[in-house]
């Protein structure tokens, strides 16, 4: 995950006029990251098979901001995986 940030942000920068898209989708990311990785949902619904909700938020970023967006919300997404699966929680941190 970290080659593919270094390599695509390394080099040319987006342009700056779509930063207030770049900002609700990273939000709107972290809102998916936090349901499907911290357990945001209440009890009742917290064993809804939720892995795959993130998917459209990923494919959104890479048609909407290219290269970019696909590599920077795919990282975002894999820090929230990684911090609620080290917390044993969401789909992959359960004690198998």
């Amino acid at each position: 995950m970290v080659a593919p940030l270094l390599i695509i942000w390394g080099g040319s920068r987006p342009a700056l006029r779509r930063w207030p898209e770049a900002l609700a989708l990273a939000a709107t990311t972290v809102l998916v990251g936090g349901l499907v990785f911290f357990g945001w949902l209440p009890d009742p619904h917290r064993h809804y098979p939720l892995s795959y909700l993130s998917l459209p938020l990923l494919i959104l970023a890479g048609l909407r901001f290219g290269a970019h967006g696909a590599v920077a919300a795919s990282a975002l997404m894999a820090v929230l995986a990684l911090a609620g699966t080290l917390r044993g929680l969401g789909p992959f941190g359960g004690a198998d």
